[in-house]
């Protein structure tokens, strides 16, 4: 083999084993990525499950025992509701790309056979405003707080007792109303309160 053609060929081989390393290097870049992001939708989804799976005992209970409760009836929509300020800083960002959330209080999951499901409510709504009276939005940058939802939940509560409620909601389909009156049941507050890993 001449000089010159050795001298290719070692180019040659060199830019090769360039070309296979920043391959293996982006392969495993890009492998590492989807895990992490496969992990960060996992955890949130079970949290949500977790979270319809208490909220729907709770709604069960509550309705079946109405009719034990006399005074202290309170009406329940079937709504688990979310915001992103209520997520600690370092998983916000996790949380909004997973869950779709902004600024809004959102609808992170909805009791099966509830007032919320028949009136078509679902996972992923972002409500504006109850009976035309408008909800805070979420500070996105502040420390852990579940003010924005405690508002909206007061609202919702006190439009509830009036009769049927009138959500404005916004969601992938666009804008949208949806109606619908409350079943009655026994006052209840039980929340699920996720731990540092958002287990429960």
């Amino acid at each position: 083999m001449s000089v010159r053609k050795y001298r290719y060929y070692a180019a040659f081989r060199l830019i090769s084993i360039i070309c296979l390393t920043v391959f293996i290097t982006i392969s495993f870049t890009c492998s590492v990525s989807a895990e992490a992001s496969v992990q960060a939708d996992g955890r949130f989804e079970t949290l949500r499950k977790e979270d319809l799976r208490v909220a729907s005992v709770a709604y069960r209970l509550s309705t079946a025992s109405a009719a034990l409760c006399g005074p202290s009836l309170l009406p329940q929509s079937g709504l688990v509701l979310h915001s992103i300020e209520e997520y600690g800083l370092a998983d916000r960002d996790e949380a909004a790309r997973v869950f779709g959330l902004g600024q809004s209080v959102a609808v992170m999951a909805v009791v099966s056979s509830s007032p919320a499901e028949r009136a078509g409510l679902r996972a992923g709504d972002h409500l504006l405003a109850i009976n035309d009276r408008g909800l805070d939005s979420g500070n996105v940058t502040g420390e852990p707080t579940r003010a924005a939802i405690d508002r909206a939940q007061s609202i919702l509560v006190e439009e509830m007792r009036r009769g049927p409620v009138v959500l404005r909601i916004s969601g992938l389909g666009g804008d949208r109303k949806v109606t619908f009156l409350a079943q009655a049941g026994c006052s209840s507050n039980v929340e699920l309160i996720p731990g540092p890993a958002l287990n429960a």
